[in-house]
């Protein structure tokens, strides 16, 4: 990490979440983190858990922060678990007394859509897949099935696209017993074809009136966490935040989305010269129109361009 720095990396960032990085205890990720603070890095993380565990989650970035002496964000902030809805306006309060009582530089990004976009394995935090408690748990409070969409599935291709309550239907099961079933088809699969990325799921488990508060928190700046395709996040978060959010919800104003979506992020991510138009700044600039601009990226066709768009300048080309 200390050579990756040296060469001008921004900082570590941290899968928690996900098998590869969930079984790292929090001291190994405090004293990476605190090599990273010895170059002027930053820490960011998807957490390790967004439902069950987000308290703790969200407890073990601030402890990062406050050890390593380091700027820690909260990548992608969510409230996934049915049972915690509704909990933003207090968890928000929370970070805010632990920016001004202990000076713990925490920030967020967040995207604007009530689904997430991950593998079927993910929905079982202690990796025992094969559990009917957990998958019930993971039916019932994680995610919801009839709103959740199985997308790629390459052992069933007839399954691609289908919400997982559609494919329970199909193969006359419980949608728990679904679940458990394809990721053992996935590692089936896995196993005579490496290297393939055999499945995902874009599990619907977020409300609106919770993505507007995190997105509206001031220290949130907005992200994609998006890709080519997939999720139609990759295509229309920005605009979706300028189209909806801003003209239609107004949940904010334009400029304000606007510096959420250039400075702020800019100074979150820890890029120089860039968000902001000012001189010696890099020229990155988008021409919009605020009347018009929406976003057209569904699930069924996520690479749908936006409309409202007139023009990008990158590097002032």
């Amino acid at each position: 990490l200390a050579g990756e720095m040296k060469k001008g990396s921004l900082g570590l960032a941290t899968g928690l979440e996900y098998e590869g990085a969930h079984f790292s205890s929090r001291n190994e990720v405090v004293e990476l983190s605190k090599t990273a603070a010895q170059y002027h890095g930053r820490y960011i993380s998807h957490m390790r858990s967004e439902d069950i565990g987000l308290a703790d989650a969200i407890d073990e970035v601030v402890n990062i922060g406050l050890a390593a002496k380091i700027p820690v964000q909260i990548s992608h902030f969510k409230i996934a678990l049915k049972n915690d809805w509704g909990t933003a306006p207090a968890i928000l309060a929370n970070l805010e007394k632990m920016r001004q009582n202990q000076h713990v530089n925490i920030t967020a990004d967040c995207y604007p859509y009530e689904y997430w976009y991950s593998t079927l394995r993910v929905l079982f935090p202690k990796t025992d897949f094969t559990n009917m408690e957990s998958a019930l748990f993971a039916v019932e409070q994680t995610i919801d099935p009839s709103g959740s969409v199985v997308f790629p599935f390459a052992p069933n291709k007839a399954y691609e696209g289908k919400t997982l309550s559609a494919i329970a239907a199909i193969r006359n099961q419980s949608p728990a017993q679904t679940l458990i079933d394809l990721i053992e088809m996935v590692n089936e699969f896995e196993s005579k074809n490496p290297g393939i990325d055999a499945e995902g799921i874009l599990g619907k488990s977020m409300t609106d009136e919770d993505i507007i508060q995190l997105l509206s928190w001031a220290n949130t700046n907005i992200c994609s966490d998006g890709g080519d395709g997939g999720h139609p996040r990759g295509y229309g978060a920005f605009t979706r935040v300028l189209g909806y959010y801003v003209r239609e919800r107004k949940i904010m104003g334009l400029e304000n989305a606007i510096y959420k979506m250039t400075g702020l992020a800019a100074e979150h991510v820890g890029l120089a010269n860039r968000g902001i138009i000012a001189p010696g700044y890099y020229a990155d600039l988008v021409l919009l129109d605020p009347a018009t601009v929406k976003d057209n990226a569904t699930i069924q066709n996520p690479t749908a361009l936006s409309e409202g768009i007139v023009q990008v300048w990158v590097n002032g080309k």
